[in-house]
């Protein structure tokens, strides 16, 4: 019999927090979200597009200095190695 995809919960407690050079994103851990979290990046018309697995509950972007740029990111938890993900993107 074939394994049941995993199912992770939607990500809660999304903060942003500004730095001089970076923008970190940070979230609530989820203890369903066993192969970490995808980190994706949400274009204007809006498609998402991934940008990175991460381990841990936080996702550090660079910014050029004397850059000022907005982007719409979103967050999904991810099991068993990416057999399964959040259902709804948790969006900053």
């Amino acid at each position: 019999a074939a394994a049941s995809k995993c199912m992770v919960s939607n990500i809660s407690g999304l903060k942003v927090t500004g730095g001089k050079d970076t923008t970190i994103l940070s979230w609530t851990a989820a203890p369903d979200a066993t192969s970490g979290y995808n980190v994706y990046k949400k274009w204007a018309d809006g498609q998402y597009t991934l940008i990175e697995n991460v381990p841990t509950n936080s996702y550090t972007i660079n910014i050029a200095k004397d850059a000022v740029k907005y982007d719409d990111f979103a967050i999904k938890g991810v099991c068993n190695s990416g057999e399964g993900e959040s259902a709804d993107y948790t969006e900053a």
